[in-house]
């Protein structure tokens, strides 16, 4: 998939100063609770909806709120209750978490709270299903009830495919799958799990620090370390593969971040207006948007935050006999494409569009550029034939990737085509078989 993030016609300045990706938007209270309280985000869903709870000063009474940019926040209550937690919300509004009398519940819009007679509900997916526990993990299905995870201690996070996630003695991070039962994923504890079955969480038991945010990928740990502090966890992701959660700093401070493939651990508090007064402590979760809620201080007490991403600018600006094209921010797998200004839908990728600037003759047709942000980072190579032509084009289309070319795959002899950076390639449609492969 890709998101067309910015479309350019015209000439427009260069921006000056530090880098800002993200709008901070504070989670108000308004006249919901006093201005004493402090407030906490837990989840968003796909529609841009968080949930949370804010908080007395004592620590003892705290409500359940949800809050959009239209309507702000709402307090939801329960009314029974001095203190109730929400953890994870699906894009049907639907949320579940822990109250201190009544135990777990489930909260449907335009039914209210439901209690389900369980201990700790931590997550919930699209279709309904939940998972939670306290001593043993545990996932309700509509329909179907409960199954309790033998050997298990916590229920933390759930996809859409049922494949629950959590936390086993001693001290394990695991996964559950229908098809293939309880996996242990290492020393741990597995927070969130997406659609792809890539799995964050938290990685103890280190020479030099106490716990790391990690990525499992099929399995596979890879542990994003810290800030120089002793530990962090990872607590969201979404289908992009974009993670947040936080790191200890080399001060002992709670640091919230935002991490990808390609940019590895970014801190949150590098990526908004340094003038915005607040200090980013830990994120909590993001959606397929990349929007990130979380919890920073701000004014003197815990806030809850959104983050929403501003759209990388086009600018173009005339050096020359060249046209010289950037963009800001620089969000990860920018790809910069063009089409002719009468017909703007055969789009094509810029030879070298990924890097900023990219510097063009001024002189030729009339032409539109926009930012498209690819989600893989694997190009996916494709041949067809245009006339006597065999036509390679890849997408996406990485400058860091090469087209080679062998006679035989028995004794395979790969060598660079000419070009061959650039997709797409053009060769003729004949002569002797060859075989193709792209090469990072």
């Amino acid at each position: 998939m890709k998101r067309i993030l910015s479309l350019c016609l015209a000439l427009w300045p260069l921006l000056s100063g530090a880098e800002v990706r993200y709008r901070i938007i504070q989670v108000e209270s308004g006249s919901q609770a006093p201005a004493t309280y402090s407030s906490w985000g837990t989840g968003i869903n796909n529609r841009g909806e968080i949930v949370g709870y804010f908080e007395s000063p004592d620590l003892m009474f705290s409500h359940v709120f949800r809050f959009t940019l239209d309507a702000g926040m709402v307090d939801l209550g329960p009314t029974n209750s001095s203190r109730a937690d929400p953890g994870d919300i699906n894009d049907l509004g639907q949320f579940v978490g822990e109250e201190i009398w009544d135990g777990a519940f489930r909260y449907t819009p335009g039914v209210g709270f439901e209690y389900l007679g369980l201990v700790d509900a931590n997550a919930i997916n699209n279709r309904g299903q939940i998972a939670g526990g306290n001593g043993s993990a545990w996932r309700f299905t509509p329909g179907v009830g409960v199954e309790v995870f033998n050997e298990t201690w916590y229920g933390i996070g759930i996809n859409d495919a049922g494949w629950v996630v959590g936390q086993a003695p001693p001290w394990n991070a695991f996964l559950y799958r229908d098809d293939q039962g309880l996996i242990n994923l290492g020393p741990g504890a597995g927070n969130a799990i997406n659609n792809r079955g890539v799995v964050v969480g938290e990685w103890v038991g280190l020479p030099a620090v106490y716990s790391s945010a990690v990525v499992w990928v099929n399995g596979e740990p890879h542990l994003l370390g810290t800030f120089g502090g002793d530990m962090g966890a990872a607590y969201g992701i979404n289908e992009r593969n974009e993670v947040v959660g936080y790191g200890l700093d080399t001060r002992g401070r709670y640091t919230g971040f935002y991490w990808t493939e390609d940019e590895g651990l970014l801190n949150l508090n590098t990526l908004v207006a340094t003038n915005s007064g607040w200090y980013l402590m830990e994120a909590t979760d993001i959606n397929d948007h990349g929007w990130i809620v979380g919890t920073g201080r701000y004014q003197g007490k815990s806030e809850a935050y959104l983050l929403v991403p501003i759209p990388p600018r086009l600018e173009i600006t005339l050096a020359g006999t060249n046209v010289a094209i950037s963009w800001s921010p620089h969000w990860p797998r920018l790809v910069l494409e063009t089409a002719p200004y009468h017909s703007a839908t055969n789009w094509q990728a810029v030879p070298g569009g990924t890097n900023d600037p990219v510097v063009l003759p001024a002189a030729g047709p009339g032409q539109v550029f926009r930012l498209t942000q690819y989600d893989t980072l694997d190009p996916q190579l494709t041949v067809t034939r245009a006339g006597i032509n065999l036509v390679l084009s890849w997408s996406p289309p990485w400058p860091d990737y090469a087209l080679e070319s062998t006679p035989s795959l028995t004794s395979p002899a790969w060598a660079p085509l000419p070009a061959g950076t650039n997709s797409p390639v053009f060769l003729p449609a004949t002569g002797p078989a060859s075989f193709f492969r792209l090469r990072k």
